[in-house]
């Protein structure tokens, strides 16, 4: 793939939640031989708040880039022939669209799966679906996946690592939102969106993967369904290995539908009762249907302090969001701080008890 091939080589973007499927998604297309999509980080956002105004370089701003994008959030987990990716980079000087050094960029990721000829880029991350908006903003022209999965059975997921807050309203409230943010985006915006549910995927792999190679305009290859057989599971960078044994060990055996449901029997009626309140009719615009539909003003009235704090955390995370870069970043890397003393203190809790 040389420079000007690689400038018309479109994107599409996998959204969802965490814990609902993305990742699984995401290898199956890394084992598609025409797409490359890397391993998930927020190198996107990084660069299209730090730079998204810039349309000039020289040789400086490109090498501060470069170092923005190696100190990026799990850009160590990415296979890259870093010689390479320098040189890349560093081609772009002069009037060269920041979407082009995106792709530059991406074009490095080196997969454990054969390649041929390239035609689609893509990237996941599940906070894509909060700032749904920003995305399509950046690239219209994009298609987009987004995959749900019944919240009760993400929230059982969700609580088994340590990803952000582990409060059951907290998470089904998270989900509400991602499904909100989508819709109201959706709905003002003339977006290429195909959605599928987590539990259609595992129950029929081939035919939910056929569609959404056919919404991508590529050719369906039914080896990418044999995956796990690729033994990529000590293959790749150290941080890589270990990110796959933590929360993603599921990819090294064949796709099934063990998980789904299992909310039914592991989770304890009161938090269904919280999480079918919370989410309330956004379970059925998903497919998916509540056990307890009706309001519980007590139950709420013990919950809504939560949810307040969430909304004042998403009133403060727009406001932020607005500050100089620099600035934004320092509060955030504070917060990230406040997170890890929080899950550190939450640990010495179910030690203790």
């Amino acid at each position: 793939m040389n420079k000007e091939e690689q400038k018309s080589i479109p994107f599409f973007f996998i959204i969802g939640r965490p814990r609902s499927g993305t990742t699984l998604l995401r290898t199956l297309f890394d084992a598609h031989p025409n797409v490359i999509i890397p391993l998930e980080s927020q190198i996107i956002k990084l660069l299209f708040e730090k730079y998204g105004k810039r349309k000039s370089w020289d040789e400086s701003q490109l090498r501060t880039l470069l170092e923005d994008v190696k100190k990026e959030w799990k850009f160590d987990t990415w296979n890259v022939d870093e010689e390479r990716l320098e040189k890349d980079i560093l081609d772009c000087v002069g009037e060269t669209p920041l979407k082009q050094i995106i792709r530059a960029i991406y074009r490095n990721y080196i997969s454990h799966f054969e390649k041929k000829e390239i035609l689609l880029f893509g990237d996941k991350n599940p906070e894509y679906s909060l700032y749904f908006n920003k995305l399509i903003k950046n690239f219209p022209e994009a298609k987009y996946i987004h995959l749900t999965r019944d919240y009760r059975d993400q929230i059982l997921s969700y609580m088994k690592f340590d990803f952000s807050y582990p409060i059951i309203p907290l998470i089904a409230y998270r989900w509400k939102k991602s499904v909100q943010k989508v819709l109201k985006v959706q709905k003002k915006n003339t977006v290429s969106l195909f959605s599928v549910r987590y539990e259609d995927l595992v129950e029929t792999p081939a035919k939910c993967i056929e569609e959404m190679c056919s919404f991508l305009g590529i050719d369906f290859d039914p080896s990418i369904l044999d995956f796990h057989k690729s033994e990529w599971e000590n293959l790749g960078t150290k941080a890589q290995q270990e990110l796959k044994q933590r929360y993603h060990k599921n990819l090294f055996r064949p796709i099934d539908k063990k998980s789904v449901g299992q909310w039914k029997v592991k989770m304890k009626p009161k938090d269904v009762k919280v999480a079918d309140m919370i989410v309330g009719k956004y379970a059925k615009t998903c497919g998916y249907s509540r056990e307890y539909k009706k309001f519980y003003p007590i139950l709420y009235l013990r919950i809504f302090p939560l949810l307040l704090s969430r909304r004042a955390s998403r009133i403060l995370n727009m406001i932020i969001d607005k500050l100089p870069y620099d600035l934004k970043m320092k509060i955030r890397n504070k917060g990230s701080i406040i997170l890890a003393l929080y899950k550190k203190s939450g640990s010495s809790k179910q030690q203790n008890n």
